[in-house]
């Protein structure tokens, strides 16, 4: 059975418009929390219940950026997607350079990213990767 424990607070985020760069962001929980079994709110009594008695303690694993980490934008991660789906579009080495960077940054997005459908998309970014590193390998050797 799963049993969710919803934190309701906010996230206050800091972008570098210089660095075009998220640099910074702040999580802050706050005190109303509520409990869900199978999406059906349950109190904090029947909770521990189900739990065994103890609050389980789980840190939020929020993630800073990194100072070496770029953003992808939509129109990135679109223009990546038709490379690697269309690979002899990549006419020059540059190109093939800008798709590895982007996929590396939406691997290192997703890392923390839990479940089935996250895992699949993971591994076919990095089969994608590979790919594109064969390409511009072949090219650097042209």
């Amino acid at each position: 059975m799963i049993v969710s424990k919803i934190t309701n607070g906010y996230v206050i985020q800091d972008y570098d418009t210089d660095t075009k760069q998220w640099v910074e962001q702040t999580f802050t929980a706050g005190d109303l929390v509520e409990y869900e079994i199978d999406g059906y709110g349950i109190n904090y009594e029947d909770f521990l219940k189900t739990v065994g008695y103890d609050e389980p303690y789980l840190p939020f694993d929020m993630v800073q950026p990194q100072s070496d980490q770029h953003t992808v934008t939509e129109s990135q991660a679109r223009y990546c997607g038709k490379l690697i789906d269309n690979p002899t579009s990549c006419r020059t080495k540059e190109e093939l350079h800008s798709v590895l960077n982007t996929l590396t940054v939406m691997l290192a997005f997703l890392e923390h990213r839990d479940g089935a459908e996250w895992s699949t998309f993971r591994r076919c970014l990095r089969l994608d990767k590979i790919l594109v590193s064969n390409q511009l390998r072949a090219r650097e050797r042209e």
